[in-house]
Order: C-alpha cells, then structure tokens, then sequence
C-alpha cells in the first residue's frame, strides 16, 4: 500500500527530466493535430471502421469481476469495507511520515508562489500532522465523501512545485468524487484534514468533505442496485428535479446509485450528505438520462474507443488538479465505465490484464514493432516509465496510440505543449533529444483475464 504514495512523486521527476531537459528551449503550444496524425484520425469511428471486430464481448459481467478480484490481489487497489476494524500504529505513522521525508529528501528545487521551499517552510504542517506517537493498534473509522476533495500528500493547500514547471503540485495525489468509500486511520492536529485510505491511495482530506458512516452503511452504498455510471466527461447533479439548482459535477466512470425515474430525461440518485449534528444520511440528486448509463457498457471494442474519444482534447491534470485527468486517472475513467476497477497508477495499471509483451532497456525498435502490432487493438494498453497509452490499432506497419500527456519536443528542440489527451503515434517525440516514445516502452497488456 506504501508504495502507491511514493510512485507520483518519482513519476513527476520523470517526467520533468524528459521534457526540460538541459537542451529543450522554452516551450509553445503544439499543434492539435500531431506530425503523423490524419483529421480522420481523430475519430473513434475511423478506429472502429478498421477494428476487426469492435462489437466483440471481450468480457462478460461476471469475468470482469473477477478481473477486479485478481486486480486487488495484483495491485495496491482496496477494496475499503474488508480492509478491517484496525492497523497496526507503526504502519499508519510511517505512511504519513514516510511521503513527508520523501518530499523533503529525494527531490529537486522547490517552490510555492515563486518561492523556495524549505524544511523550514513547512514545520507548521508537520506539527498539523500530529503523528509524533501512535498506539500499537489504531482503531479505523469509516466515512464517505460528500463533495469534491482532493487527496493530499500533506494535510495542505499549498501547493508546492519542481522548478520550472508550475502545473505538477507534489502535494497532489488524486480526487476523489461524492460517493467514495473511505477507512479513516488519523485526524490531524487541527481536525480540519483526515488521514484515509480510498480505493486507490492513501491521502489526506478535507475533513469538512466527509461523512462518517458505519461499515454497512458504506457497503450499502457503494453495492447498490440499480446504478448509474457516468459516461459523458463530466456529468452535472442537481437538487431539484427541474435541473436549475446545481450541486455540483462527477467525471466520467463515477457510479451512482439510482433510486428513481423522474421522466424521459431526468433519474434520479442518491448522495452522502452529513446530517443532523454531522450524522450520515443520504440525499436525492438528479441527472440527466443522456450523461449516464443504466449500469455498466458492455465490454467491446467500440465502447472503449467511444468512451475514449469523448475525453479527446480534454484538458490534463496532474493528480486530478483542477478535477481534470492525467494519463492513468485517463485510463481508469474509460474502463471504469464497463466495470473495470484499476489502481490509480502507471505502473499498476499495467499488471492489470494478460501480459502481451515484455521489453528490456537493450530492445530495438526492430524487436517491439512487431510485438506492438500484435496487440489486440482498443482493449490493450502500452506502458512506459511513468505513462500508460490506450492502443488504438495499426496503420500499415506504425501503432497508433491515444493518452493524456504533456508535451514533446520538436526537431528544433522546442518544447511543444499537448496538454491534455491526444491521438499520436509511437514515434512522437523522435526529434527530442530523449528519444521517441517507442524507445522507452516496457510493456504491453490485453486488459482481459490473464
């Protein structure tokens, strides 16, 4: 579990060392269709026009599940109501101290606001954590989340960045949505932040955002059925049946729980809410037909090109920042929408499926070609150091790609920015002086049963 904390930050240092590089010259927008790319391209339907079979049930319900039961078994994923009534003190205080060495330690420059950042800087946060002593058994609470919250590093809203990239806050972990199952294992000093596991990681939240609840209320919850799971980008819920008083939005492969029908283009859900003097309940909400499925989509090729390219151009957020996605949180939207419950990183990700390929540092471009052209198009991801790739298909002999990245560098070495998800080839990149990112693939899965 530990070790999903520590992968983000490594990630962002990767990352930053790829793209501004001693010899990259200072940056400009890219252009929205990418060297290699056809406007066509852009399309889920040209991908599904050349699929083999884009309506082929890759999984049935009950194998994805037990996909998601190998996934947990495979990854840091938790599944919260079974992830027990206590841990042990020791496990807890070198969670939350562990992220706060790492990020003091093993790091580049820092900043806030154009400043340096310092160990000086943030002792009030540290004292905030109040993890000097712990018992050896710590007793688990459980809540949900009522409102959009960000799950942080450090019980903060600074944010805190590598030079000179200002859009990767080190402090920023995930979001999570209204609805998310959480066990409470500490509270800081102050009490206005909490120290949780969810799902997918562990972090610290604003504690105004959370309800506590029973174990059985939270299963209740998250198991209910009938259910709704968002398919649009981001989904609008209201609190009136009428849709004018908005609450707030949920991103795509959020799951609700449905209560009711109101008329042809309105159902009707449930939410977490805090209650009298704080205590759980639960509240009706609305939203519209056309944002949502009832239940899952069926696990198909055309679905997860469809679900794919409506978050085309959408913008990136590192961390979920801005309740926008990064390359895995990308990932994790689309399969999300036919059931398919993956960690919230790369690295992950990519043990989430039947392994397809496999490359060492010394592989040539001769060798992962052909393996790359091999894989099972629109259900496969492609895996790099700190980035995973949805592959589209193949165009005469080049693997087409689609992913939430960055930038890349052009042939004059300026760095172009993409920021957000894009169609590319496995050549973007090649006139950097790091190489293509074809050169730094690692793996490749069918995301099926192993």
């Amino acid at each position: 579990m530990r070790r999903t904390m520590i992968y983000i930050p490594i990630a962002i240092i990767l990352f930053i060392a790829a793209v501004y590089s001693a010899n990259v010259k200072p940056s400009t927008s890219a252009p929205s269709i990418l060297p290699g790319i056809k406007p066509e391209m852009l399309s889920a339907g040209y991908w599904i026009g050349i699929h083999p079979s884009p309506d082929k049930v890759i999984l049935s319900p009950k194998q994805i599940r037990q996909l998601n039961k190998y996934i947990i078994a495979q990854t840091g994923v938790a599944y919260i109501p079974d992830y027990g009534p206590k841990k042990k003190g020791k496990t807890v205080k070198n969670l939350i101290m562990g992220n706060y060495s790492y990020i003091l330690n093993d790091i580049g420059p820092l900043v806030s606001g154009g400043k340096k950042i310092t160990s000086t800087n943030l002792i009030d946060i540290k004292k905030n954590m109040n993890a000097e002593s712990f018992p050896y058994k710590v007793k688990l609470k459980y809540g949900m989340v009522t409102g959009m919250a960000d799950l942080r590093v450090m019980p903060t809203t600074l944010g805190i960045f590598n030079e000179p990239e200002e859009n990767f806050d080190r402090l920023q972990l995930s979001l999570a949505e209204v609805g998310t199952p959480l066990a409470i294992m500490h509270k800081s000093k102050d009490g206005k932040w909490l120290f949780v596991r969810a799902e997918q990681t562990e972090g610290w939240i604003d504690s105004s955002k959370v309800v506590y609840c029973s174990v059985s209320q939270l299963k209740s919850y998250i198991s209910s059925d009938p259910f709704l799971v968002v398919t649009s980008p981001k989904a609008d819920l209201y609190w009136d049946k009428g849709l004018t008083k908005p609450f707030e939005f949920v991103r795509m492969g959020t799951r609700l729980p449905l209560t009711g029908e109101v008329n042809s283009w309105v159902w009707k859900v449930k939410v977490p809410v805090k209650g009298k003097n704080g205590a759980y309940g639960v509240q009706s909400a609305y939203i519209k037909k056309s944002d949502v499925h009832k239940g899952y989509l069926p696990y198909t090729p055309r679905v997860i090109l469809d679900q794919a390219f409506r978050l085309l151009f959408t913008p990136y957020g590192w961390g979920d920042m801005w309740a926008e996605q990064d390359c895995s949180r990308f990932i994790w939207q689309v399969f999300a929408c036919v059931g398919i419950e993956f960690p919230r990183n790369t690295s992950e990700q990519i043990l989430c499926g039947k392994l397809i390929c496999k490359f060492d540092t010394n592989a040539t471009y001769d060798t992962k070609i052909p393996a790359l052209l091999k894989l099972p198009p629109a259900t496969s991801l492609i895996y790099k150091k700190g980035h995973i790739m949805l592959y589209l298909g193949k165009v005469g002999n080049i693997p087409y790609i689609m992913h939430d990245t960055w930038a890349y560098a052009d042939t004059n070495q300026i760095t172009r920015i993409i920021g957000g998800v894009t169609v590319s080839d496995v050549w973007l990149n090649k006139e950097s002086t790091n190489g293509a990112i074809l050169k730094d693939i690692r793996a490749a899965i069918h995301v099926t049963l192993p």
